[in-house]
């Protein structure tokens, strides 16, 4: 089994954001397992996956794969990381799809604010920007 741990941080302008280098997450096939570890890091100590069962849960996909290639979602190290299984073997797990991730972050007065990976912004400058993240299998 291979582990690809992937930082999530949360910058100062509120925005979560995955170290993906702006390109997505990449696979190619492999003999086993592949486990992908989103891991907080950064003023996310203070944070935590929403847990499994929640509403909205800490993974969602947004483009869904085909049943099989990707195994449910594990909240683990204390909710600071977010596991999941790429099964791609071949050919047929080939493909590209965007997921989302959501956080609750901790501030502290007490209260709670709420993060997600997949959003819409205007920047300074006036132009909009997106964050979608994507797991590619070559």
């Amino acid at each position: 089994m291979a582990l690809k741990i992937i930082k999530v941080t949360l910058n100062e302008d509120g925005v979560l954001d995955v170290a993906d280098g702006g390109k997505g997450l990449e696979f190619d096939a492999a003999k086993g397992v592949q486990i992908v570890a989103w891991s907080l890091s950064g003023r996310e100590l203070a944070s935590a996956w929403f847990p499994k069962g929640r509403d909205l849960p800490a993974f969602t996909w947004i483009d869904s794969p085909d049943s099989g290639i990707f195994s449910d979602a594990l909240v683990a190290g204390s909710g600071r990381r977010l596991l999941i299984d790429n099964d791609h073997l071949n050919a047929g797990s080939v493909g590209e799809w965007v997921y989302m991730l959501r956080v609750a972050y901790r501030k502290q007065d007490g209260s709670t604010d709420y993060y997600t990976t997949t959003h819409s912004r205007t920047l300074k400058d006036g132009t909009r920007t997106s964050n979608n993240p994507i797991i590619i299998n070559h």
